[in-house]
């Protein structure tokens, strides 16, 4: 669905609601990499993900981060 019309067109709110999935996907990893990163510290080995893990968390942040900005300056 989109967001509210308070003045919007459908297609900025649809646009808007897009940006919001996106910023909550990447909540979620960063969420997650927080996760690891404390494991590394104050877990076990035997819990602990590898480096590659780790970077590719990362790596996967970029994507919704890079297009949560493309949308917000094309607004």
């Amino acid at each position: 669905m989109g967001w509210p019309g308070k003045g919007r067109t459908l297609g900025q709110r649809l646009a808007l609601a897009r940006i919001d999935r996106a910023n909550a996907g990447l909540t979620f990893l960063l969420e997650l990499l927080h996760a690891t990163e404390r494991v590394r510290v104050d877990g076990e080995v035997s819990q602990q993900v590898g480096d590659d893990a780790r970077e590719g968390l990362l790596l996967a942040c970029r994507g919704p981060a890079e297009y949560v900005d493309v949308q917000l300056h094309a607004a």
